[in-house]
């Protein structure tokens, strides 16, 4: 009988350490700062369209684009490498060292793209 009773006053003892064990400690928990968050890319109004095909439409999309065609082909970031394009259907179609291409392969619908992309 003693022993048990030994045994159950030094139980919350045992749970303790082991809590303290298995918690982590200040020092090994390194602060990396918030999780980044990553969300869809929302694009601004233009007032008027005012880009040709291969210039930047990060900011303003296809209302920015004379083709009213916006596509993300050079930059893996969401916010970044949208370029302005035109609908075609032959790689003759495009400017030099581009090609006509499906964006998304669902889609019917092709694209100049630079070459490579």
């Amino acid at each position: 009988m003693k022993t048990l009773s030994r045994l159950m006053s030094s139980c919350p003892l045992l749970v303790a350490m082991a809590a303290l064990a298995c918690s982590p400690s200040a020092s090994s928990k390194v602060d990396e700062g918030p999780e980044p968050v990553f969300s869809e890319h929302k694009f601004l109004n233009a007032e008027q369209p005012t880009k040709e095909i291969g210039e930047a439409c990060d900011t303003y999309g296809a209302s920015e684009c004379t083709s009213g065609l916006c596509v993300h082909a050079t930059d893996p970031a969401p916010d970044r490498g949208h370029i302005c394009t035109v609908r075609c259907n032959a790689t003759g179609d495009c400017p030099n060292s581009w090609h006509c291409g499906q964006v998304v392969p669902s889609l019917v619908v092709r694209f100049c793209i630079p070459s490579g992309e």
